[in-house]
């Protein structure tokens, strides 16, 4: 059948609906262009029958539910937590000078932010001797040993030996004694003999910082789950370009693959008084 807004109007008069607004009829209309028989839509008709004259009241704003937010629609699914293991370690990801230098092409104001951040649980970190281990990318003047990467996102061919912009930031520079990873591509892992260092350490929990949150930061975060480490974010510790990708790579970290925390409670962790009682030989509860 071919619908009219007349026939429309015929049909909810004949089911006790005599008073419809145009705007209503053109509603039915849609409502009847999408229907493949005239009996679904005479049923939805049926339903209105005790609700004043259809239109109004079945068209209100407040009759159509608002939509899930992505924390509702991924409550009982992905919100489960890992939780901190028994031996931490802090993993540093390429806070170089690129990121924090304004006028530098990969320059982000929330990695200046981050690194402020970061000063304070690295001041803890090495109070209680937890191993902090840093990463940076390096590559050949050619940067043909970036692949890919380097072809998508042409501004990391400044990353060479030498480029001051190359080098760690001050504030969070490695110690001599710490270990430095230079890598290649956005995982901290990919490439490198990280996982295998953590293991040989008895480390089970990898804290992370550094940059950028969408990037380099998710990357770590996925292969660490992989490699069997539980990823903790600090969440003031991480930053990016922009507050999009930067909060939509937390939201997401946070559902799948690891645990978001805030600065706070990662500090709190990591005080001896905290742990001291469960904590395993050689943790920092017992140094």
């Amino acid at each position: 059948m071919n619908w009219t807004r007349e026939s429309i109007a015929a049909m909810a008069a004949s089911r006790g609906f005599d008073k419809l607004e145009p705007e209503h009829l053109d509603r039915w209309l849609a409502l009847a262009q999408r229907q493949p028989s005239t009996l679904p839509l005479r049923t939805a008709v049926e339903r209105k029958q005790d609700e004043p004259a259809y239109g109004p009241q079945a068209f209100a704003p407040s009759a159509v539910s608002p939509p899930e937010s992505a924390a509702e629609n991924y409550r009982g699914v992905f919100n489960n937590r890992l939780g901190f293991g028994r031996r931490p370690a802090v993993i540093a990801i390429d806070f170089v000078r690129s990121y924090t230098t304004p006028g530098a092409l990969l320059y982000a104001e929330g990695v200046v932010r981050a690194v402020a951040q970061t000063e304070v649980l690295f001041a803890q970190a090495r109070r209680l001797s937890v191993p902090i281990l840093h990463t940076r990318p390096i590559y050949h003047p050619s940067g043909r040993d970036g692949g890919l990467f380097v072809q998508k996102v042409p501004a990391l061919r400044a990353m060479v030996r030498g480029e001051p912009l190359a080098e760690f930031d001050p504030a969070v520079a490695p110690l001599a004694e710490e270990i430095v990873f230079e890598k290649a591509y956005p995982s901290s892992f990919f490439g490198t003999a990280l996982a295998p260092t953590l293991t040989a350490q008895g480390i089970d929990t990898v804290i992370l910082v550094g940059c950028s949150t969408s990037g380099c930061v998710r990357a770590t975060a996925v292969d660490a789950l992989q490699y069997g480490f539980r990823p903790i974010v600090a969440r003031e510790c991480v930053g990016d370009r922009h507050p999009g990708p930067h909060d939509a790579a937390l939201f997401d970290i946070d559902a799948k693959y690891g645990d978001v925390e805030d600065l706070a409670t990662i500090l709190a962790f990591l005080t001896p008084t905290e742990r001291e009682d469960t904590a395993p030989s050689g943790s920092p509860g017992n140094r």
